[in-house]
């Protein structure tokens, strides 16, 4: 959230911690929408790093989408998506 300009610090669902938020939604649909509002920008980071090493370890490839699902799975764990807010 910005008022006046200047981003609000808030806290991050995961690490607990305040930090900067997304700019925006870094996954398509709702769950890229839930990621945006509780995900702040260092631990997305940490999910990047992460996602290349299932990708790798995996074999997985983002072009199919039984792949693409595994990868939410993933990220929906990592972020603890799945618990009720």
């Amino acid at each position: 959230m910005e008022t006046n300009g200047t981003k609000q610090a808030w806290q991050c669902r995961r690490c607990g911690h305040a930090g900067e938020r997304l700019s925006g939604p870094p996954w398509p649909g709702a769950e890229g929408e839930r990621i945006a509002a509780a995900v702040c920008s260092a631990c997305w980071g940490e999910w990047l790093e992460r996602q290349t090493m299932i990708i790798n370890e995996g074999r997985l490839s983002v072009r199919k989408p039984e792949h693409r699902q595994r990868l939410l799975e993933e990220m929906k764990v990592f972020f603890d998506l799945e618990t009720a807010d």
